[in-house]
């Protein structure tokens, strides 16, 4: 993770809440002429007159007034929100107010005619589209007195003001805050009670956009005083709203909390829509900036629904955003990016350049977290200009300590330092401590980088201290990072240890507060420094001072890192709760679409379509994948507790026996280092750093599935050689010939360790004296073995789905007997699978070892997703897989296996079974295998590991699964398949026992001998 995470945590505080529960309006259109004028009658004094406002029409009311004559119109509010508008006797616009009470209550005019004739009072309807009745009152017509014009003086005044509030720059603002001053004291003079307040709540917004917070709060709490001795519990609503987010930007999280709280219950009590959705915005704000980011998540989306429905865009546009930098929180930056640039769109079309300025900001951050610097400079540069154009002084700040950062990647380190020291300025005249924390964050962060590791721990500790004092845990969590890495600098690391173990503690609780797998996995991963330096500086303590315990607390961090949502996945299987029948009807709503969005994907993919074309599908299924981890999340029974994981003891009591040892390896950026773990020892050591590792390995992932050509052997040889004295040299004395359970990260993940030359220079294979099985953590073995012991056995032996019926290109139509790779790269003209024929003979071999009553097999057109979805596997404790894959490197949610797309008659249907229906299986197996290509493959998520189809069935509940690393060829597959299954069903071998002897036998055959044919399946889970 590049520095200055305190950063990416400005998001959360400062880029924006729903301005103060008002939400900024579109300017209502100046009627058009294709808009139909209705002549609703003449106005006179004492008139009471009720309309109903159509769709696109403006009603407008002849007044015959004579100069110097005082007029006050009342136009009443029945479900649409109306602009009403006089004109004088040339048709020049004479006054126009549009009170911001939303759809009901009184919009007031107050006028002294000055000329004869007559005006015209025209009522639109703000939304041009809307329809609904209003009451026009002809309240006051005679001649005025000198309170009247001061009545009308504050009318104008403030309509004026409204005409310069609405063009956002700063210059405007300050012009319009005299203006609605001024208004407001001739109110208060002529005791206009109502339209005092309403003035009172617009200088809070100006002193609000102005970032006078202060003067905003005071201005907001008259207002909301004002209101409730009125009885208005509408406007009560919104100033509660207001004060809120004023108290929040002045860093007093529990005042602002209150006043969002008391919106919202007063807002359901009235059934005010619009009161609530905001309140319920502003409170996923404060949810999200205290490290609650599952509560922020159920805020913003209900709040997204309720804005949609009200067809509310501004409103729509401040959720967005805010949930853009939610996804930016968590590490989901694709799904981040889309939200922010939806928000960005809707901003600009409604002009409102505040809006712009903070979402062009979180855009620039995504664009640096990305890794891509030069563009997020770029646009937060754009940023910058708006925040100064329209005089936000806090969004400027804000723009600018993101700056510091983009500049400080990108090498210019006085210039960084020169942004943040101009945002610690502007938050410091501000009066927001919580900003000036961050800022002297990214400055300690600056001072790291450059060497200056005094000064750092000095601005870090300034930052603690503050995110302290306001209970900010995501921050604070980064500046004990900050200081954890400026004391160990410095030398200090019993100190440097201290901090950021304090660090993990809020970052555990953290995630924990989010139910999503997905949502955590990537949440971990975009934390996933805080592990790699603890277990560094543990590591570093034990050279120091070995024998003390630093080595297993080390690995004890290890195990915290890894395959932590798998971990929870496991042991939720024991006890998974169904989800209600309404949340199931929405999540396979979503699915639907999803399988469908995903098909058109593919079509126009393969027919050409243009890039901005694929790229709006590619919106959408990421927005539906969104949605669809929202439906999915963890339902284990009521009080049963998560798993954690494992500590060194419980590893040896649980996980090992006298046979078996753990190889655990935990790359870092300058070291890795390797735990070797018996019941009775525990060997450590240091390894070269990540980026010479995982070079090692992606040369020997390259060779190995090449290497029957023989132009490759040699090669192939020395690569793995060579890993093998990287990783296992420091510990060659003491391997032994134990059973190996290997834990690894990174590209070591897509290495077969069982293909491992010795590293004693014999080239012995690890196979050869040893089996080798591959975990994801050795706590994830102890929860598949706790979960497996609280089951009874499936009824029968075995289920074979094997062989699918692809299309009308398949083989079997065609009379074609190619032989293919069980991968997705060899495709019929129709853009399907071609036929693998091993596949039937693997799938005839494994059923001829079993009695008919103990086996299933599904073939042919058999072998399709209703067998699987239905339920048909569940009796089975082997359940094997004969097909091609479809691998998914950007989405592996919609990685699968290749299953029939043609039914019995013919017709077309859904052939893939997708991963993330894979999670949801009922599936407790012994053991699934997968005899497909790259089935243990999928992007590696920091801590998480490859999310493969091993994972997702490890989740369903099998307690073991065979995957492949690699394309592998369909004879070769079949082959070590029957060997394997007379092992096990014949021979009654335990799986790990039965594929190595499996995988020896390939070795020895001089057919097969090249560990393309043998090594690319490995056995995840027990090998008991």
């Amino acid at each position: 993770m590049n520095r200055s995470t305190y950063s990416l945590l400005a998001t959360l505080a400062a880029f924006a809440s729903l301005f103060g529960g008002s939400v900024p309006r579109l300017r209502p259109a100046e009627p058009e002429e294709a808009e139909l004028r209705r002549f609703q009658g003449e106005l006179s004094r004492q008139t009471l007159v009720e309309r109903t406002l159509q769709e696109g029409t403006v009603d407008f009311f002849p007044i015959p007034l004579q100069r110097g004559e005082f007029l006050q119109l009342i136009v009443e509010q029945h479900g649409v929100d109306v602009v009403a508008t006089l004109r004088d006797p040339a048709d020049r616009q004479a006054l126009e107010v549009d009170t911001p009470n939303g759809a009901r209550g009184p919009e007031s005019l107050f006028l002294v005619a000055s000329q004869p004739g007559f005006y015209h009072l025209e009522v639109r309807s703000l939304d041009l589209e809307a329809s609904g009745s209003y009451k026009v009152q002809v309240a006051e017509l005679r001649p005025a007195r000198s309170e009247d014009r001061l009545r009308a003086a504050a009318a104008q005044a403030h309509a004026h003001a409204e005409r310069l509030r609405s063009l956002g720059d700063a210059a405007s603002l300050r012009t319009a805050l005299g203006l609605y001053q001024a208004a407001f004291s001739n109110w208060e003079r002529t005791g206009e009670t109502t339209q005092g307040a309403f003035t009172l709540r617009r200088i809070g917004q100006v002193e609000y956009s102005l970032s006078r917070f202060r003067e905003a709060r005071a201005a907001f709490g008259d207002g909301l005083a004002r209101f409730r001795r009125l009885g208005d519990g509408a406007q009560e609503i919104r100033l509660l709203n207001d004060l809120g987010a004023a108290s929040r930007r002045l860093d007093l999280p529990r005042d602002a909390e209150s006043a969002y709280e008391q919106a919202l219950h007063l807002s359901r009590a009235r059934g005010d829509d619009l009161g609530e959705v905001t309140a319920l915005n502003n409170l996923g704000v404060l949810y999200d900036a205290e490290g609650e980011p599952q509560q922020a998540l159920d805020a913003y989306t209900e709040a997204l629904r309720t804005w949609r429905g009200l067809r509310n865009r501004a409103g729509e546009a401040a959720t967005l955003h805010n949930l853009g930098t939610c996804y930016s929180a968590l590490g989901q930056l694709p799904e981040a990016r889309d939200v922010l640039e939806q928000a960005l769109r809707l901003r600009q079309a409604s002009g409102d350049r505040q809006g712009q300025g903070a979402t062009l900001t979180a855009l620039a951050w995504i664009d640096f977290l990305s890794g891509h610097p030069d563009v997020a400079y770029a646009r937060n540069t754009e940023a910058l200009g708006l925040r100064r154009r329209v005089g936000d002084l806090h969004g400027e700040a804000t723009t600018l300590d993101y700056r510091g950062t983009i500049l400080a990647q990108l090498g210019r380190f006085n210039e960084a330092q020169a942004s943040y020291e101009r945002a610690l300025t502007l938050f410091r005249s501000l009066g927001v401590p919580f900003s000036e924390a961050h800022v002297l964050g990214s400055l300690g962060w600056l001072l790291d980088a450059r060497g200056d590791f005094r000064r750092a721990l000095s601005f870090h500790g300034r930052a603690l201290a503050a995110f302290r004092e306001t209970k900010a845990p995501h921050s604070e969590a980064f500046a004990l990072l900050g200081l954890a890495r400026a004391h160990r600098h410095l030398g200090d690391l019993d100190n440097a240890l201290l901090a950021v173990e304090d660090a993990l503690r809020i970052v555990e609780s953290q995630r924990g507060e989010t139910r999503s797998p997905a949502l955590r996995s990537s949440f971990l991963a975009a934390r996933y420094d805080f592990f790699e330096l603890a277990i560094e500086l543990l590591m570093q303590l034990d050279a120091q001072r070995p024998g003390r315990g630093f080595a297993a607390r080390a690995l004890e961090v290890s195990e915290r890192a890894r395959a932590r949502s798998l971990l929870e996945g496991v042991a939720a299987a024991r006890t998974r709760v169904p989800a209600p029948s309404a949340d199931r009807a929405r999540e396979q709503a979503v699915q639907h679409e999803l399988s469908s969005t995903e098909r058109l994907r593919r079509d126009l993919t393969a027919a050409g379509a243009p890039p901005q074309q694929i790229a709006a599908v590619d919106r959408r299924l990421r927005a539906l994948l969104l949605a669809n981890i929202e439906a999915r999340t963890l339902r284990p029974s009521a009080g049963q507790p998560e798993p954690e994981p494992l500590g060194l003891e419980e590893i040896r009591s649980r996980v090992l026996d006298d046979h078996t040892a753990l190889l655990e390896v935990a790359l870092g950026d300058k070291h890795s280092f390797l735990w070797l773990v018996e019941r009775e020892s525990m060997t450590a050591r240091v390894l070269p750093g990540r980026s010479e590792l995982e070079e090692l390995a992606r040369r020997a992932r390259g060779l190995l599935p090449r290497s029957r050509d023989r132009s490759v052997q040699r090669q192939a040889a020395l690569a793995v050689d060579a890993l093998s004295r990287a990783v296992l040299g420091p510990i060659a004395r003491d391997l032994g010939s134990k059973r190996l359970l290997v834990v690894v990260d990174g590209a070591l993940q897509a290495i077969p360790f069982a293909v491992l030359p010795t590293p004693d220079g014999s080239g012995r294979p690890l196979l050869l004296d040893r089996e080798v099985v591959q975990l994801p953590s050795a706590s994830v073995l102890a929860a598949i073995r706790e979960t497996e012991s609280q089951r009874r056995p499936a009824p029968h032996r075995v289920a074979v789905v094997a062989d699918p019926v692809f299309g009308p290109g398949d083989p079997r139509l065609t009379r074609s007997h190619e032989q293919a790779p069980r991968s997705t790269m060899r495709a019929d003209v129709r853009g399907g699978f071609l036929r693998l024929p091993g596949t039937d003979r693997e799938a005839r071999a494994i059923l001829n070892l079993v009695a008919p009553g103990d086996r299933l097999g599904a073939l042919g057109f058999a072998a399709n997703r209703e067998t699987v979805l239905k339920g048909a596997l569940a009796g089975y404790r082997i359940v094997h897989f004969a097909t091609h894959s479809s691998l998914n490197p950007n989405h592996p949610e919609l990685s699968g296996l290749a299953l029939s797309s043609l039914d019995a008659s013919g017709r077309q249907q859904d052939g893939l079974l997708r991963a993330y229906e894979i999670y949801d299986l009922h599936l407790p197996a012994d053991l699934v295998v997968l005899s497909a290509c790259r089935t243990a493959v999928g992007p590696d998520v920091r801590g998480e590991g490859m999310a493969g189809l091993s994972h997702a069935f490890l989740h369903a509940g099998a307690a073991r699964v065979l995957v492949s690393l690699w394309n592998v060829d369909d004879e070769a597959t079949a082959e070590l398949m029957s060997r394997f299954y007379v092992r096990i069903l014949r021979d009654h071998m335990p799986p790990g026992q039965a594929l190595r002897e499996a995988q020896l036998s390939m070795l020895h055959d001089p057919q097969w001998s090249a560990p393309l044919y043998w090594a690319g399946f490995t056995l995840q889970g027990d090998w008991n």
